[in-house]
This record gives structure tokens, sequence and C-alpha cells, in this order.
């Protein structure tokens, strides 16, 4: 077993060791962390760039900048179509691995043309035992993982996070808003739409970290247990019924299953 201290040299002895650098940015807990040791570790020789696609709220840019800002790192914001990629929107089982070739294709030309030969990402160790397609693509395309070499699992990174006084060391998991449709529906604008319009209201009334699931019509909300209860309550149905029901959903449920990540994969 590899104690803390070391696992952290390690990551500082990867970082010095990497030439000028870009950091793939989403302004999630791993992102985050390593952005910040890298700030510490490199000072100038690094980057962030975050990737703003249809597949990202506007909540969760907003909130990357925020944290770019206050990490005190160069930020670059990329834009991508992702919506022009028959592979990607046919929603497939392999759309994650389209999409982050189309992610990291863009971002790399970007750290490019900014004189950074080189991209890492925030993968950790927990991610390699989920079903993630874009490891594959991650890996074709040569980018980088650090705090994989460094063997750093989640919960590491969000008690070094919380040592670093980072205001993401518990901050949910993120996923893209196409992982809120089954696979095999097709991904269009206007789902998505539904989509981030919903959870952003959840967000309003008090309620972070949940999945709205798009099945057709029905709107099936995944949170944590603890919410379940209150969520079920009539005040809050009175409130959320006849917003989702604005969105275009008849039915709205409620999962009793809880928020699972990764939960779309299972199907």
């Amino acid at each position: 077993m590899i104690k803390m201290n070391s696992k952290i040299k390690k990551l500082h002895e990867i970082l010095k060791s990497l030439p000028s650098f870009a950091i793939a940015f989403s302004g999630g807990v791993d992102s985050s962390f390593l952005a910040a040791v890298s700030r510490a570790v490199c000072t100038n020789q690094v980057i962030a760039l975050t990737a703003d696609s249809r597949f990202q709220s506007a909540s969760d840019l907003k909130y990357a900048r925020k944290t770019a800002e206050k990490i005190d790192i160069r930020h670059y914001v990329v834009p991508v179509d992702v919506m022009s990629s028959p592979d990607i929107i046919s929603n497939s089982k392999e759309k994650c691995y389209f999409c982050k070739k189309k992610l990291f294709g863009v971002l790399k030309q970007r750290a490019s043309a900014l004189g950074f030969s080189v991209l890492v990402h925030g993968v950790n160790m927990d991610d390699l035992n989920d079903y993630r397609p874009g490891l594959k693509a991650a890996e074709e395309m040569q980018i980088f993982s650090p705090l994989v070499e460094a063997r750093l699992s989640k919960e590491d990174i969000r008690r070094e996070s919380k040592k670093m006084r980072l205001e993401t060391w518990n901050l949910p998991s993120q996923s893209c808003l196409a992982t809120r449709i089954p696979r095999g529906e097709p991904i269009t604008l206007e789902t998505l739409a539904r989509v981030e319009a919903c959870e952003a209201y959840l967000l309003v009334l008090g309620f972070n970290g949940i999945r709205v699931r798009c099945h057709g019509n029905m709107a099936r909300i995944e949170c944590s247990s603890q919410m379940i209860s209150r969520i079920a309550e009539s005040d809050i149905r009175q409130k959320i019924i006849p917003f989702f029901k604005r969105q275009g959903f008849i039915f709205i449920a409620l999962d009793l299953g809880g928020y699972v990540s990764g939960n779309m994969n299972k199907e």
C-alpha cells in the first residue's frame, strides 16, 4: 500500500518532469486538484483548457471559469461542436469514445497553437473501474494521466483538496448532459435543453448533485438517498411538477434507488 505522502511526492515528480503542458480542465474535483498542484509545482509552465460544447451546462462552464480564476491559472475556453458528429449524437455504446476523440483533438490543436505540446487530464484510479470508452480515446491520442501515474484515488484527491482548501474538495461528481439520455436514443438540442433547464431549477431549489434522466416524455430524478424524502414532500413536488411539465415532460418520477454514478451504463 502506497502511503499518501509518497503519492503526492510522486505526483510532484511527474509534473516537474513534464515539459510545459495544458490541462483538460472541467472545473471538477480531479481537474481542479491537478490544476492547483500543477500551478504550485510548475508555476507558469501550465495552462487550463475547458471544452465548451452543448453537452456542458452553462452552470458548469461558469463554475470552471470561477475555479480557474481562484487557482490563478491561465485559462482558455475552447468551443467544440459535438453536435456535428453523427457518431456522437447517435448515442451508441461508443459515444464517449467518439466524443473524447473530438474534444481532445480540438484541445490539442488549441494547446499546440499556444505553444504547449503536452495535454494532460484528471482521470484517477477509480475511473479505471467503470466502463469509460473515453479512456481508450485518451490513450490513443496520448493524453497523459498524472493522477493515475501517481496512483491517486478519488478519496485521495478529495482529502488532499481539502488540505489545500480547494472549494472543489466535496463537489459532487460531474458528467456531461448527454449522459442523461439512454443509449441508442439520438441526442438532440431540445432534449439537452430540457434536461439542463430541469437540473438548473432543482439547483435553485437547493438540490445539488442531482441527475434528471430523460426517457422520452418521462423525467427520472436521481438524487442522494438523503434528499429523496425532501423532494417527495408536497411543497417541493408542487414546484417541480409544473416546471418539468413546461419543459415538455408528461411523467415525473423519483428514482428510489438514488443517484449512482454511471447508472446509464447499466442499460
